[in-house]
């Protein structure tokens, strides 16, 4: 999100590995988050790196679960590039979802409730196996 005074724009950042570290190589402020948006600012971002005589060629993407940037990538970068989805914009929809769904229930069932913890627990669920889940560990 960019500061109220962009409107309801945003703040895309992209970052790169260089060494054991990432850096933030691009900030681009938005006006919005459409397929065409992204398109345009990525091809941007590939323009100004031709003129150093660079040639982005990532195999990995890893972005937030909007389907706009996912299908932009691959439109302007290549359908070779990997979408990896971030675990941090994930765990933060699984807080937003389980704030909405579930909280209201187990505030009122169980005095202590640590409701980011789980948020986490859910998300980090979803991505193990079922044979791999213990009971109950929710609760705090």
């Amino acid at each position: 999100m960019a500061p109220p005074v962009f409107g309801h724009g945003q703040l895309y950042v992209i970052r790169a590995p260089v060494g054991n570290t990432y850096v933030t190589c691009v900030y681009a402020l938005m006006s919005g988050k459409s397929q065409a948006e992204y398109e345009h600012m990525l091809r941007s971002v590939v323009d100004a790196c031709h003129q150093f005589e660079l040639h982005p060629d990532p195999s990995v993407v890893v972005t937030d679960f909007e389907i706009g940037v996912m299908r932009a990538t691959a439109d302007v970068l290549g359908s070779h590039v990997q979408h990896v989805g971030c675990f941090y914009h994930l765990t933060q929809s699984t807080w937003r979802k389980v704030c909405r769904l579930v909280v209201a229930e187990l505030e009122g069932k169980y005095a202590r409730v640590n409701t980011w913890k789980l948020s986490h627990i859910v998300t980090f669920l979803v991505l193990v196996s079922t044979d791999k889940q213990t009971e109950n560990p929710m609760i705090t």
